[in-house]
């Protein structure tokens, strides 16, 4: 499964993350670089829920990262 990364409401106030049980560096580069794409379209500010409890494991070089 993949991380996900979606508008939480209508007026593009709160843009929101929900990680999977597992993720890995890529797939989180990969919704990072949706999200700026996104944010990218928007010019008020934009606040960001990580919605990490579903979360059994980190991604290995968690702390290094």
């Amino acid at each position: 499964m993949s991380i996900d990364v979606f508008w939480d409401d209508e007026n593009h106030t709160i843009i929101r993350w929900f990680f999977p049980e597992t993720f890995d560096w890529d797939q989180y580069q990969q919704t990072s670089d949706q999200a700026q794409i996104m944010l990218a379209t928007i010019e008020h500010h934009v606040w960001s829920i990580m919605d990490i409890h579903a979360v059994k494991s980190l991604p290995p070089n968690f702390l290094a990262n």
